[in-house]
């Protein structure tokens, strides 16, 4: 049974200092979308989700079949539900892609995995893309990029394909992975899909991208830090900002790129974290849709009493994510990966892992609109 949960939320104003100011109290809805200990699987984690042009939502996860380990300690199947009615209802779940070398006589002892979705559409043939990760274990060379695609909103999808990157997947040394959240499609129609190569000196992410739709796919250069799980985003000027977690220390690291994602910046602080994948999302592009000024929007755990994953923030950048100086407060409880989508002109979408007594209980779709963010 779908769960709904309301709560009384009070505005945050900051500085990188917070900054606690009186506001009136907005009421958010919160609809569980995956619930862990339900539908076969102990546990839920690692959300995606995407809007097609119907306005059908599409959200991934991870569903962890005997504990809530990573990769490697369980066995994972990549899972999907899809919502015609802005997310307030869900669809039944579907399992959309499971490592071909399961053990399906023995699930309860194989470990296996389909993993960290990437969810992208290409707006140009209304084409919605899932990118994941598939291993047998997490031995350098395990990890394989697969796609699949869907081109009627997700009722039917393609037969997975593997998705190789010579230049990153060498024998013994070296191997790549999606890494999760959502990849984007720039206005000249290049598609781009966020990844990561897997070296024993660490990981280190990149843009994965094709200019054809999919029929391609090409690597960029690799960002010059050790760092994982990067979102990207394109700047009004037209080059790409990649928010990326970094391996060690507490500051969130950001990349530019000035030609489309080939070649990047290297990475700088740009907020103090948690150590989390985040999600980063164009809301208003100034001029378009009658909007007066720029605005990127990037969720956050900012921590607090319940620990480092728990205080989910949306924070607000006007300047094209140079500062992210003003947040909004989402929830108070336990919180830690996100996924953003655009909705309209007005709502984006949260899709985020939740917890009431401990971490990793569900798996929530919560709608955020421009009264929300900059009440007045």
């Amino acid at each position: 049974m779908m769960k709904v949960y309301c709560g009384l939320l009070t505005w945050v104003l900051l500085g990188f200092a917070a900054q606690w100011l009186a506001a009136a109290d907005v009421q958010l809805t919160h609809v569980d979308v995956f619930v862990s200990g339900t539908e076969g699987y102990h546990t839920f984690r690692i959300p995606s989700v995407a809007r097609t042009a119907d306005g059908t939502l599409h959200a991934f996860a991870e569903g962890r079949l005997t504990n809530r380990s990573d990769p490697g300690g369980t066995h994972i199947d990549l899972v999907y539900k899809r919502s015609t009615d802005n997310g307030k209802n869900w669809s039944a779940l579907v399992l959309l892609d499971r490592h071909p070398d399961t053990d399906v006589d023995n699930l309860q002892k194989d470990r296996t995995a389909a993993a960290n979705a990437v969810a992208l559409v290409d707006r140009t043939k209304n084409r919605l893309w899932l990118f994941d990760t598939r291993l047998v274990d997490r031995n350098l060379g395990s990890f394989q990029a697969w796609a699949l695609y869907s081109d009627d909103s997700g009722v039917n999808w393609s037969p997975p394909q593997r998705i190789r990157v010579p230049r990153y997947e060498l024998p013994g040394s070296s191997d790549i992975y999606p890494n999760l959240g959502s990849g984007i499609q720039m206005r000249s129609g290049r598609l781009i899909v966020p990844a990561t190569r897997r070296t024993s000196g660490g990981t280190q992410s990149f843009a994965l991208y094709s200019d054809d739709h999919g029929a391609e796919w090409h690597a960029g250069e690799v960002v010059e830090a050790t760092v994982n799980e990067a979102q990207i985003v394109e700047l009004s000027e037209g080059r790409l900002l990649m928010s990326v977690r970094p391996n060690a220390n507490g500051d969130r690291l950001a990349a530019l790129s000035s030609d489309n994602g080939e070649h990047w910046t290297k990475p700088a602080p740009l907020f103090s974290s948690t150590r989390v994948a985040e999600a980063i999302e164009r809301y208003t592009r100034k001029g378009e849709n009658d909007a007066s000024r720029n605005r990127l929007l990037h969720t956050i755990p900012a921590g607090g009493p319940l620990g480092a994953r728990s205080n989910l923030e949306i924070r607000i950048s006007y300047d094209e994510g140079v500062s992210f100086v003003t947040a909004r407060q989402v929830y108070a409880g336990y919180a830690a990966y996100s996924d953003l989508v655009k909705i309209d002109s007005d709502q984006v979408g949260i899709l985020w892992e939740r917890g009431d007594t401990t971490g990793y209980q569900f798996i929530t779709f919560t709608i955020v609109n421009l009264a929300f963010l900059e009440p007045s």
